[in-house]
């Protein structure tokens, strides 16, 4: 039997006070967001950074009004703009599930944490403990196939600004991972769309925002206005070592001139 995950990345919920992101309403469009996820079921949401705007606590607590009622069991990371100390007290009880290293399914999840805490930057980086407990991990659970995830991209993007805030020196994980062949899949946030990369044997995957889109340059906006709305990745996990994945667009209209 499958074990399906909801990959939710890049919310950037902003104070009560403000409630919106440059005149977007990112706590609205999350709730619808929401929603699809809740009507599907999934076995647990994926959360991959990115989950307040600049840390505020009133951010987080939205984020666990928005996201306790579904009852879902939550596994969660930070990104650039999160407060890593205060995410993690402020999602330290149910459903939300403060491993970074768990079977599901038979499969193993691992999270890492790819953010720069000493430094003001959107940049990402893996610390060198970081990559040893990942190996380690990897080594000790062998025999599971693995899904890997992470907020910044390891992976060129396609838009050359976001691939400079990207993951830095990715050559370390490659090199981490390259001995371990269970190695399915690796997901990722930061990147505002969907992405699809395949490196060796591994799959790597970009997820939109469930808030505003980065759009590639070169693509046709008339013809793909869908691109523009919130989404998340429903990942469907199986018993023999294979997945599939697919991107769930909501619909969601708002006012760009409210402030």
């Amino acid at each position: 039997m499958a074990v399906t995950i909801a990959q939710i990345t890049d919310t950037h919920l902003v104070p009560y006070e403000r409630s919106h992101l440059y005149g977007f309403p990112t706590d609205t469009s999350l709730a619808a967001v929401l929603a699809e996820v809740n009507r599907l079921a999934p076995d647990y949401l994926l959360l991959t950074g990115d989950l307040a705007d600049a840390g505020d606590e009133s951010a987080y607590q939205k984020l666990v009004e928005l996201v306790s009622p579904l009852n879902i069991p939550s596994l969660h990371i930070g990104g650039n703009h999160d407060l890593i100390e205060r995410l993690a007290v402020m999602l330290d009880r149910p459903p939300f599930d403060p491993r970074k290293s768990l079977e599901l399914g038979g499969w193993r999840i691992i999270l890492l944490s790819s953010v720069i805490t000493d430094q003001c930057t959107a940049k990402g980086e893996l610390s060198s403990q970081t990559l040893e407990w990942l190996k380690s991990e990897l080594q000790t659970h062998a025999h599971q196939p693995t899904l890997i995830a992470l907020h910044h991209p390891p992976v060129p993007t396609g838009i050359p600004w976001l691939d400079l805030l990207g993951l830095q020196s990715p050559e370390k994980f490659y090199e981490a991972i390259a001995p371990f062949p269970q190695v399915r899949l690796v997901v990722f946030g930061h990147i505002h769309h969907d992405l699809y990369h395949r490196r060796g044997q591994v799959d790597y995957y970009g997820c939109p925002s469930t808030c505003v889109q980065f759009i590639h340059p070169d693509i046709d906006m008339e013809n793909n206005q869908e691109l523009k709305l919130p989404a998340f990745r429903l990942i469907s996990l199986a018993d023999d070592g294979t997945y599939t994945t697919q991107i769930h667009r909501v619909q969601f209209s708002y006012n760009p001139n409210h402030t």
